[in-house]
């Protein structure tokens, strides 16, 4: 499970949009956890995200998001939650891909919640049943971070 593989992120019409290396960590029968580092500097909700940063990164075969977990590259501090709301993830000869539906949750480490990107998704070419796959998908994920703050933080 040491050996690298190439993470694919595919846009609606399956084309490669960005690809990156990752290790795999652990699998269950619907489910790939995988640490990757960050090769870019951007910004998410102003959480600065630079270069040699660790993710580490839940991908599933029956769920319509995965999660990552960001972690600074030196203090190994929590940074954030970055979820990609997206058609399950499969495996291909090229290695693990997922069809981005561009919808996007961004989780600070005290439980404040940012959707990104609804004017973009809103734009997509999506049958209804897959637009209403991924909507669920925003709930289910909205559902668990609000019931993991709650009991984090007491209800604040």
């Amino acid at each position: 499970m040491d050996d690298p593989v190439w993470v694919r992120k595919l846009d609606v019409h399956g084309r490669e949009q960005w690809r990156y290396r990752a290790r795999v960590l652990r699998t269950t029968p619907h489910s790939w956890l995988l640490e990757a580092f960050f090769d870019l500097d951007t910004e998410i909700c102003g959480t600065p995200i630079r270069r040699g940063d660790r993710s580490l990164e839940a991908f599933f075969s029956h769920r319509w998001y995965n999660l990552f977990a960001i972690y600074h590259q030196n203090s190994h501090a929590l940074k954030g939650y970055y979820v990609n709301i997206g058609k399950p993830a499969f495996w291909t000869s090229a290695g693990l891909a997922y069809v981005d539906l561009a919808l996007d949750v961004w989780v600070s480490p005290d439980g404040e919640m940012h959707v990104l990107d609804e004017e973009e998704f809103a734009t997509l070419p999506l049958d209804a049943a897959d637009r209403s796959q991924a909507k669920a998908a925003l709930r289910e994920v909205q559902r668990r971070f609000a019931a993991i703050k709650r009991e984090a933080f007491g209800g604040l």
